[in-house]
């Protein structure tokens, strides 16, 4: 894993994607990487897009663009009349034959059990009964994978119909990570906890004890790398999974405070040194990378300093929220600090 602290650019930023690495210039300290608050150019934080269609095809779009793919759709669950149907579409989807309220196949309904993208023809999808294409055309890639929703399982697919190419192994790879991706987003409407526990009332706590002792204090969220898996379970796994990672991180480190942030989310707060806390990050990962059992995949963990820029516990949030996805597109542990 990797550690910078990144001065101002004045040159526009450019995107990230998982295979993108940090580059040799940066400073590198204990295996984690900071960049200035002052200096973000994140994605969107999530409280903008949650169920929103404006997010969800320009979304699409970047998909289609790096699989090169001639469409891809987003399908979703209608838990009133119990069918699927098209929620969003990036691309022409002139060859498409599906049409809303269908029923899946029985090769989709074992893909959600199995969360990786897998490729399929026009062909076998009529074979499976769910036609996708017209009978005249056949579309031999459909890329298709799952994506854990709050009200069931959705899928994305994207197809060539034009290319004898198949999808590569890495394509699997980024679809099945962006499928991941999506799922985060459209999850983040998950209820807030009571008035009395609210998480801003949590921040603001740890925002005040900060001020009175003088000491820095750290916001690490984190989130498993195999999060996927277990929302495609169901609650029950989801919540068990939860108090698993809580009696982790409770007992490995019972002078943290440690609250659930979101689904499968947790929030630790760290108090020392800026390099004290990219330490504990990396021995935090380390902890659960040595594991046997579902969680040794690691986590994305992403952080952030409270900094006088932060005015409101809103902003630490945000700034933290926004390290994370960071962390998730990069691959690394991502950590902003304050520009020096």
């Amino acid at each position: 894993m990797l550690f910078w602290k990144k001065k101002k650019d004045p040159s526009p930023p450019r995107e990230s994607s998982p295979s993108q690495k940090a580059p040799a210039s940066d400073e590198e300290i204990s295996g984690v990487r900071t960049r200035p608050s002052s200096a973000i150019v994140s994605p969107p934080k999530p409280s903008q897009f949650p169920r929103k269609r404006g997010f969800v095809s320009p979304f699409l779009t970047a998909i289609r663009s790096a699989l090169h793919a001639e469409v891809v759709l987003f399908i979703r669950f209608n838990p009133e009349s119990n069918t699927y149907y098209i929620d969003e579409v990036s691309g022409h989807r002139t060859h498409v034959a599906l049409q809303d309220n269908f029923s899946l196949p029985p090769f989709l309904q074992e893909l959600r059990e199995h969360p990786e993208a897998r490729t399929f023809s026009s062909t076998e999808f009529a074979e499976g009964g769910l036609p996708y294409a017209d009978p005249s055309i056949s579309v031999p890639h459909i890329l298709t994978v799952p994506v854990a929703l709050p009200e069931g399982t959705g899928f994305l697919l994207a197809d060539r119909k034009h290319l004898d190419t198949p999808f590569t192994r890495h394509e699997h790879y980024l679809f099945t990570e962006m499928a991941q991706l999506l799922g985060i987003v459209l999850r983040e409407e998950e209820p807030a906890p009571p008035p009395s526990r609210s998480r801003r009332a949590i921040l603001k706590e740890e925002m005040e004890r900060a001020t009175e002792t003088g000491t820095p204090v750290t916001l690490t969220l984190i989130y498993p790398r195999e999060a996927h898996r277990f929302s495609l379970q169901g609650r029950e796994e989801i919540e068990k999974t939860e108090q698993l990672i809580q009696e982790y991180l409770t007992t490995w480190f019972p002078s943290l405070r440690t609250e659930k942030f979101g689904e499968l989310m947790f929030g630790i707060f760290y108090y020392g040194s800026e390099e004290e806390a990219a330490a504990w990050m990396h021995e935090l990962n380390q902890r659960f990378l040595e594991l046997e059992g579902p969680l040794n995949k690691g986590f994305f963990i992403g952080a952030a300093r409270l900094t006088s820029t932060h005015q409101t516990p809103e902003a630490w949030r945000n700034d933290a929220r926004q390290a994370l996805l960071e962390a998730y597109e990069t691959g690394a542990i991502t950590y902003f600090v304050e520009e020096t």
